[in-house]
């Protein structure tokens, strides 16, 4: 089940201390999107995700930039550093 909200997990073993609280570890998953887009990060989905669970361009945020398949992918990005794949 997708949500639109982040848990940092180990975030909650923190609150009964006092070290965190709920908004600390309860974030809008677009905040970590627009924080990636605004330094410069390019965002795009995967072309096997898509054609299995049929999906368009329109059940994705603005900020991904296209549909790439895993070769395209490796192509496009070779040299650089890879975070999620």
């Amino acid at each position: 089940m997708s949500t639109k909200t982040h848990y940092y997990q180990p975030g909650f073993l923190f609150i009964p201390f006092g070290t965190y609280d709920e908004s600390d570890v309860c974030k809008p998953k677009t905040k970590f999107i627009e924080m990636i887009h605004n330094a410069g990060g390019q965002l795009y989905t995967c072309k096997a995700t898509v054609d299995m669970f049929h999906l368009t361009e329109d059940d994705f945020c603005d900020e991904a930039e296209k549909v790439l398949t895993v070769g395209q992918f490796y192509e496009l990005s070779a040299g650089a550093e890879i975070i999620f794949t």
